[in-house]
């Protein structure tokens, strides 16, 4: 690798032995152009794979390379849209496309990524895959929060999702939308882990000890019951969000009783259902993070790049703005003038560079996150 220490080289994405060679090679930079893995070495380009898999190009030298060079975004885009495709497609087995949504800026953008990796495989309007966007609703949410949700689960309903809300707060039976709500306890870990972990482990465990909703045509909704057991979901998470969830890996696999967290790659997932250890059947499930090593900057340089529709209140309004969003009653708004992605994005590099994300989150006081991911959360 580049500090000269002898690797292996090879790409979680594929099964086979990519290079088979006995010279020394220093490889200092590497990234995946849809179904090619590039390697970049001191004497040039190596090309691993086409699209048949057969091993191509050696040694291409800098000019022949230039006009295939991508830039951090584009490698991100293409390594978590093929890490969706081959978390939904093993074995010529369809998996279930679960979406933990959030109405943020980071599931919204992992929710585009997903539907452009199904349009390029010719899923999107594929019956025997099941897609779902799942909210889980604490009652709690910022109004233009469901109002957003709604117009994106619209749009969903086109491609054949199934639109599933949660309704956590088990007090109000009657699906009120209410800002005025305080948090359920002073201690808003242990509000989080009621309103939010809880929910979302018997969303994934099918247990319908709470109030489930689809939501259909023109908003109107009918009240459902959960049949089936998810083995995996896919949760917009990044890595550089906050401390803790630098601690996940892309794929990560969980237990019911002990929620204990199993470091595990793509080829362990693809294992595991072969041989029917992940399975609708058992106590184990994967969580998905395909935005894991994307940055704050990241997202807002492909929404800028995309013009990706967000929540307004991402941007200024009477001069402050959320750069983070959860129930009203945790979130709170930063003082800024910026009404754009890039401004946002120049601000990010300047003005907000040293000052944390989720800064204005409460609970992420007293390493609250900590506490909740041991427990299950997000």
């Amino acid at each position: 690798d580049i500090n000269g220490n002898e690797t292996f080289v090879s790409a979680m994405y594929l099964s086979e032995t990519i290079i088979s060679t006995n010279d020394s090679i220093t490889i200092s930079k590497a990234y995946i152009d849809d179904d090619l893995l590039y390697l970049f070495h001191n004497e040039g380009y190596y090309i691993v794979r086409d699209t048949q898999k057969n091993i191509v190009g050696v040694n291409l030298n800098t000019e022949q390379f230039k006009n295939l060079y991508m830039d951090r975004l584009s490698i991100l885009e293409n390594e978590s849209k093929l890490f969706i495709k081959n978390s939904l497609i093993q074995n010529n087995k369809y998996f279930d496309a679960n979406i933990l949504y959030s109405m943020g800026k980071d599931s919204t953008v992992m929710y585009n990524l997903i539907l452009d990796t199904l349009k390029k495989e010719d899923l999107l309007l594929d019956k025997n895959l099941n897609k779902s966007l799942i909210h889980i609703d604490t009652s709690r949410k910022i109004p233009e929060m469901i109002t957003f949700r709604d117009k994106i689960f619209s749009q969903a309903l086109e491609f054949d999702f199934k639109n599933v809300v949660v309704m956590s707060d088990t007090l109000n039976l009657n699906h009120v939308q209410d800002i005025k709500f305080k948090p359920i306890s002073s201690d808003l870990t242990s509000c989080c882990h009621t309103l939010k972990t809880l929910p979302l482990l018997d969303v994934i465990y099918g247990e319908n000890k709470y109030r489930y909703k689809e939501i259909l045509d023109n908003n109107s909704f009918k009240e459902i019951t959960l049949s089936n057991k998810m083995d995996s979901i896919f949760i917009g998470a990044r890595g550089d969000e906050e401390s803790t969830r630098s601690k996940e890996s892309m794929v990560s696999l969980r237990t019911k009783d002990t929620l204990k967290l199993e470091v595990q790659n793509i080829f362990v997932l693809e294992a595991h259902r072969i041989y029917g250890e992940i399975s609708k059947y058992n106590d184990n499930h994967y969580r998905l993070y395909p935005l894991l090593r994307w940055t704050e900057l990241d997202i807002w340089e492909y929404i800028s790049k995309y013009e990706t529709s967000i929540i307004p209140l991402y941007f200024s309004k009477d001069g402050g703005r959320y750069r983070s969003i959860g129930c009203e009653c945790c979130s709170s708004k930063i003082k800024s003038c910026k009404s754009t992605a890039n401004e946002i994005l120049l601000e990010l590099k300047n003005e907000l560079f040293s000052i944390p994300e989720r800064s204005t989150r409460k609970q992420d006081d007293e390493y609250g996150l900590e506490t909740l991911r041991t427990k299950g959360y997000m």
